[in-house]
């Protein structure tokens, strides 16, 4: 019977909730745990502290590889959003099956550019960048073709183009659901990718 699954017969109070009663010992530290402190591992219970520094030891990235990982995220999915933007067959349920591939593509070229180095945000990091990318490239598109339309416009009609350009950004943006679902998806993939799932 290893150590942390002796009952504690006296009444004592969890180390980190001193209002509730300890039930265990973490294994590592000794520390008087309540059961919203256990963390089950594969040698037995222990603390949150000790499991989050038992973690650790596998997070090797540096916060430079966050910046590199979001901005890689970032430019490969601007790319994709901006390719997918201007194929309207791909812009159909094309893109449930499409959205993960090009999400594990963002993914895996941020992971082989740190080395594969992780870090314990990563996935969330490299996600946020791949959502923002996703959403300039496919926008930057938009703004192109109306920046071309307006130049053919005479000056004394362009601040109407303005108004039909936000109206237009946020139309193919917010109310395109085929966009935000192959957003959605490529998403997923990212962060399945930067998570190693896929």
């Amino acid at each position: 019977m290893t150590p942390n699954l002796t009952p504690i017969h006296e009444l004592q109070m969890c180390a980190k909730h001193p209002e509730r009663e300890a039930t265990l010992r973490c294994i590592r530290c000794d520390r008087l745990m309540c059961t919203d402190c256990i963390v089950r591992t594969s040698v037995g219970y222990v603390c949150k502290e000790c499991s989050r520094r038992a973690e650790d030891k596998f997070f090797a990235a540096a916060n430079q590889d966050y910046v590199l990982q979001a901005a890689t995220c970032f430019v490969v999915m601007a790319v994709i959003c901006a390719l997918f933007t201007q194929v309207p067959f791909v812009s159909t349920f094309l893109g449930v099956i499409i959205g993960p591939i090009a999400g594990g593509l963002a993914g895996e070229a941020a992971m082989r550019l740190t080395g594969r180095r992780r870090g314990r945000y990563t996935d969330v990091i490299g996600t946020v960048g791949a959502g923002l990318g996703g959403l300039a490239g496919h926008m930057g598109v938009i703004f192109a073709e109306y920046q071309q339309a307006v130049s053919t416009v005479a000056p004394a009609l362009r601040s109407q183009y303005i108004g039909i350009l936000v109206d237009e950004l946020v139309k193919s943006t917010v109310l395109d659901i085929w966009f935000l679902i192959f957003l959605g998806c490529a998403l997923a993939g990212t962060y399945a990718r930067l998570r190693g799932r896929i």
